[in-house]
């Protein structure tokens, strides 16, 4: 939440999370935000210190707050969540943290040590009402009995135009904006990683997302 601008962020895991909330310290303390977001842009701590220290106020009362949100392709959602955990996270962690990388990730059948084949072939037959929050559509997280959750769904590849667009609406100055927390995985449409067999897959898994956000599956 970011109250001073009357702005209320649902989070949408795997798009720009860490790189949204960082923007919302521009307006809820600026002097920690400039700092925040050097630091954390090189220091694993601190940019699991922007998601855990509590500077941004949760509630489930947005009150009179614009409610947005940002939405992303959901091949490279589910590609970033691979390189994040998977890939970038185990490199970046020693065996007591990917030990705990696995506590977070074994409910939903996954272990930190899996290459992508078998991680692809988890999450396609995992029942979907118990797979991770960050490969469920994100349809099924914005669309509820009634209706959109938010006012204004912005698109990930448009971050800063989107933005700019949304700031623009509650009359405030786009922030800064730093890239956090980036895997290191190329745009789906270059990956290695998805050749056709598992484009056909992800289509299928994720039909919602790209029907309803007006997202293409062709490369």
């Amino acid at each position: 939440m970011a109250r001073e601008v009357g702005l209320a962020y649902l989070q949408i895991p795997k798009a720009a999370c860490s790189t949204i909330k960082a923007a919302l310290l521009h307006y809820t303390n600026p002097e920690l935000h400039a700092s925040r977001i050097e630091a954390a842009e090189s220091d694993l701590p601190a940019l699991q210190a922007l998601h855990h220290e509590g500077h941004l106020e949760e509630s489930e009362d947005p009150g009179d707050c614009l409610r947005f949100t940002f939405v992303r392709h959901p091949f490279d959602r589910f590609l970033s969540f691979f390189y994040n955990f998977f890939v970038d996270g185990v490199k970046l962690q020693d065996g007591a943290l990917v030990d705990e990388l696995n506590v977070e990730l074994e409910p939903f059948g996954l272990q930190a040590t899996m290459g992508f084949d078998e991680f692809s072939e988890v999450v396609f037959s995992h029942p979907y009402d118990k797979q991770n929050p960050h490969v469920k559509r994100q349809v099924d997280l914005l669309l509820g009995s009634g209706g959109l959750a938010v006012d204004f769904v912005g698109r990930l590849e448009y971050l800063e135009r989107d933005l700019g667009r949304l700031t623009a609406g509650i009359d405030a100055p786009p922030p800064k904006l730093g890239r956090l927390n980036q895997s290191s995985h190329k745009d789906w449409r270059h990956s290695e990683l998805l050749g056709s067999a598992v484009v056909e897959k992800l289509v299928e898994f994720y039909r919602d997302d790209l029907a309803y956000f007006g997202f293409s599956s062709e490369k």
